[in-house]
């Protein structure tokens, strides 16, 4: 008798062992749901914010201009956090910075010119047509501001004070800048750039200048291509009319040899090595840009995340040597994020 309630026993734990054993994975794949969920949310988060930021890039225009300002600049550069085409060589963690006019500010005009060589000066504005908040239309500080006159010179200047109808303009970048007449445009930009820190797992995001802060947590890989084909077609600017007041960049002219966009290329892409992209010859003053970045018609941005927390990371994820013994049983991959976007502004060729 007692022998068979030994065996009867004996099968119940068995059947109970079994039982829990198939329990067990379960919960872990439960407990693990959200934290998939959460990194479900920060995939979408990065990828709202980039792609609506690369679709306007370049966008806007100049009071009393038709040019869109991607004329004047590359509206997306491969740059670290000073914006330049440069700092993307010395920097070990990539990113890109690009500008574009927010909807709604008309610009001014400068009262006087801008004398070339200077880091700082206060200079007097005067309202652009369609201003509707005069006297300076918009161009606020602190904040990032467009300066360009009628021959598609342009430069990047960062707005530290506004007081009545003058505002204080402090040059960016290590150059010194070009001079700018009475009467060239002025108009407030945003600029935004997004680095990726892999020591803090984190992409960053910045406003134009050194400081970053932290946009999205765990993410592990960040990588940006470039598509393009030729330079824009331009033909000599002898035209009148709305035609004859788009102006392109100096930079952009003297490559190609014209004055204003001609009809648009055939659209046949490739991908644009980086190095095409940092060669020179360059453009815009104080934050130098590779003229081949006006070749840019597509952006492909690819993002990575990982769960903050290594013992969520499934077994392939973690580091080399065999599993660690506090892994649990449910674990969460790496999700890839992969999007393509065409700025609005490079399609106005």
């Amino acid at each position: 008798m007692l022998l068979e309630s030994v065996v009867s026993m004996a099968i119940v734990v068995a059947l109970l062992g079994a039982v829990f054993s198939l329990l067990d994975p379960v919960q872990g794949a439960v407990a693990a749901q959200p934290q998939a969920a959460e990194m479900q949310q920060r995939a979408r988060a990065a990828f709202v914010e980039l792609h609506r930021d690369l679709l306007m890039a370049g966008s806007g225009k100049g009071p009393g201009s038709g040019t869109a300002l991607g004329w004047l600049r590359a509206p997306v550069v491969p740059a670290g956090m000073d914006g330049s085409a440069s700092g993307a060589g010395r920097s070990e963690d990539p990113g890109f910075t690009l500008f574009h006019a927010p909807p709604g500010p008309a610009g001014a005009h400068l009262a006087a010119g801008l004398p070339a060589g200077v880091r700082e000066v206060e200079v007097a504005l005067v309202p652009g047509s369609g201003c509707l908040r005069p006297p300076r239309c918009g161009v606020d500080g602190p904040g990032n501001a467009l300066v360009f006159d009628r021959r598609g010179r342009s430069e990047l200047v960062r707005v530290t004070r506004a007081r009545g109808a003058s505002v204080t303009l402090r040059r960016r970048g290590a150059g010194e800048g070009d001079g700018f007449p009475a009467g060239a445009s002025i108009l407030s930009v945003a600029v935004r750039g997004y680095v990726l820190d892999r020591r803090r797992g984190q992409l960053r995001r910045h406003g134009g200048t050194a400081v970053t802060l932290p946009f999205v947590d765990g993410v592990v890989d960040l990588d940006v291509r470039y598509f393009g084909g030729p330079l824009p077609a331009l033909t000599p600017a002898s035209s009148v009319g709305d035609a004859a007041r788009r102006v392109a960049a100096p930079c952009l002219v003297a490559a190609t040899g014209g004055g204003r966009p001609a009809a648009p290329p055939p659209p046949s892409l490739r991908e644009l090595p980086a190095a095409e992209l940092v060669d020179g010859p360059w453009c815009g003053g104080g934050l130098p840009f590779d003229v081949d970045l006006f070749r840019v018609r597509r952006v492909q941005v690819t993002i990575r995340l990982r769960v903050p927390d290594d013992a969520w990371r499934g077994r392939s994820l973690l580091r080399s040597g065999p599993p660690r013994p506090s892994v649990r049983r449910g674990s969460v991959p790496d999700r890839t994020v992969r999007f393509d976007v065409a700025p609005r502004a490079l399609g106005t060729w």
